[in-house]
């Protein structure tokens, strides 16, 4: 489970292990299992963890599912 965490936009969206929108590496201001100036993308075991760290650190963004993710037939 991943958390991207967008600080600009003060969102935070969970997304499947498999989600194809996950990037590979770090980005110049996104960084993956870490935060940079824009935010960055937080692995997580399970979607409880994922929303303990939510209302633990991002409570005020808007927290949001991916529309792949949530969409597709699993």
């Amino acid at each position: 489970m991943w958390l991207n965490v967008d600080i600009p936009t003060k969102k935070v969206t969970i997304h499947e292990d498999d989600c194809s929108y996950i990037p590979k590496g770090d980005s110049k201001y996104k960084k993956l299992n870490g935060l940079l100036r824009d935010g960055g993308w937080l692995h997580f075991k399970n979607r409880d963890e994922a929303l303990l760290e939510y209302e633990h650190n991002y409570k005020e963004y808007e927290r949001g599912y991916c529309f792949t993710c949530y969409t597709s037939a699993k």
